[in-house]
């Protein structure tokens, strides 16, 4: 039989059932014969000695063999040119199995998955917890696997494989001991606590959230084990060792908060934001980009993304566009109060393409993200991922999210330099924009507000423009030698 045996993951085959192409079928009318499944309950079908059918809480049917090799599969078992494929593969591997000297145990399970002529597989230890393969050379590339630091690491990547196979097949699975699910409970608790003390944990739910599985767990905890129970276990232990692969869990270098950076970047380690791109974006946005560029950073560190930082940053975002877009259509308004000075024409021209501009970059930047507003860890990734500039960062994209407020602050110093034009020319008592007076009029009414601002800066942030003189009562210089010896 022509074909090739593949090594696979329990995720791949995951990938494909939720985001592959589904098999299309076509319901038709069905004559329903009498007293249909009142007394057997179910049209008998029969499957080939040793082989079950089962169930998973998803609905996904899938078949189990119960013999010296115990095999899992999601192909048709009753189609006997099916079993005759599973048969011929199973057979395969036995032979590489003889000839590696792997003995089997009852804990060993194989997956067998038949497309067209190939046949893909993986097995999986109930003991140890992982997934493992026969293959010689076998990379983690070639499995989907992200590269790995050790051989440490690489085996919380097959932790987690094991359990998503938990939670592909649980209905034939014996019981799992106690402690499977007190270790869990505890790893949901000490991110509940996490949560609660810190603002940077790398626990990739919300306290609310770990509380609801904190909360879900014990409500199973105790009671008899079945298919559902098992299915819980397997997807929550799966999203546990996701976390920790991610973090480096137990190895020599771990990220301990989630804008703590533990890789070389992608595109070189020395890749820098540009200096000189960043004073001329934080001079031409009043510094609006400087916040945007600091929380892109953090939302993306070693390519990693939370889903509720992300839900958050986009609400936010939004929300500031919305309010931009609001105040950009009301302020040409404020020409009408007046319209009876004198004004530039070139500035009123200049406000008002600030203004539409400013309504015309927000309306823009509104369509083009509220599809993501509600976006999960993996599309906010991805998308993260692919608007990062090799060289520039995010430096670029945080400058387009700052251009509303951008657009808006230069329109309004527009206007106001618009408006003490007008009152220098009407304190002047004419209407001449020119002449020698009022030209001195508007650089002291300039030179005042500008002041203004300069003294607000300094009351209200950290970071000074004006460095006025203090005088605190000090120690003498031989009581501070006295304390800095100490």
């Amino acid at each position: 039989m022509a074909g090739d045996l593949k090594p696979t993951t329990a995720k791949a085959i995951t990938m494909g059932r939720y985001y592959g192409q589904a098999t299309l079928v076509e319901p038709f009318n069905m004559v329903i014969e009498p007293a249909l499944f009142s007394v057997t309950g179910d049209i008998p079908q029969y499957l080939p000695p040793k082989w079950t059918v089962h169930v998973q809480p998803e609905g996904q049917r899938y078949f189990f063999k119960d013999t010296d090799i115990r095999i899992v599969s999601m192909n048709d078992v009753y189609d006997p040119k099916v079993l005759e494929k599973i048969d011929y593969w199973t057979e395969k591997l036995m032979d590489i199995l003889d000839k590696q000297a792997f003995s089997l145990s009852d804990d060993i399970e194989l997956f067998l998955q038949i497309e067209g002529v190939d046949c893909h597989y993986y097995f999986v230890n109930h003991r140890t917890h992982v997934e493992f393969w026969l293959d010689d050379n076998l990379s983690t590339d070639e499995l989907g696997i992200d590269p790995v630091v050790s051989a440490s690491h690489l085996k919380l990547a097959q932790h987690e494989l094991y359990w998503v196979h938990v939670e592909l097949f649980p209905v034939h699975l014996r019981s799992f001991a106690p402690h499977i699910l007190e270790e869990l409970i505890g790893y949901f608790s000490q991110g509940w606590a996490d949560q609660l003390t810190s603002s940077n944990s790398t626990n990739p739910y919300s306290a609310q959230q770990c509380a609801e599985f904190v909360k879900l767990l014990r409500s199973v905890q105790g009671q008899p084990q079945n298919s559902n129970t098992r299915w819980i276990v397997g997807r929550l232990w799966a999203l546990a060792f996701q976390q920790r692969f991610r973090t480096h869990y137990g190895e020599q270098v771990v990220q301990l908060c989630r804008n703590q950076s533990i890789l070389v970047d992608r595109y070189g380690s020395n890749v820098r934001e540009s200096r000189v791109v960043d004073i001329l974006m934080s001079l031409l946005t009043f510094k609006a980009s400087d916040g945007y560029v600091s929380r892109l950073n953090a939302l993306h560190v070693d390519w990693i993304s939370y889903e509720y930082d992300w839900i958050l940053f986009m609400k936010k975002c939004l929300n500031d566009w919305k309010y931009m877009s609001c105040l950009a259509f009301l302020s040409p308004l404020s020409y009408y109060a007046i319209n009876t000075m004198p004004t530039l024409l070139f500035l009123s021209m200049f406000s008002g393409f600030c203004f539409s501009a400013s309504f015309i970059s927000s309306i823009l930047l509104i369509h083009r993200h509220e599809s993501l507003e509600n976006g999960t860890a993996g599309e906010a990734a991805n998308y993260l991922g692919a608007v990062r500039s090799k060289n520039f960062k995010f430096q670029w994209v945080a400058f387009v999210y700052a251009l509303p407020k951008t657009f808006l602050l230069w329109g309004i110093i527009g206007s106001i330099c618009n408006c003490l034009f007008g009152v220098a020319a009407l304190c002047d008592g004419g209407t001449s924009l020119t002449s020698p007076t009022c030209i001195y009029y508007f650089c002291g009414t300039t030179s005042f507000c500008l002041l203004a601002i300069i003294a607000f800066q300094d009351v209200t942030s950290d970071q000074k423009i004006l460095q006025f003189p203090s005088f605190h009562w000090r120690r003498s210089s031989k009581q501070e030698s006295v304390s800095l010896a100490v």
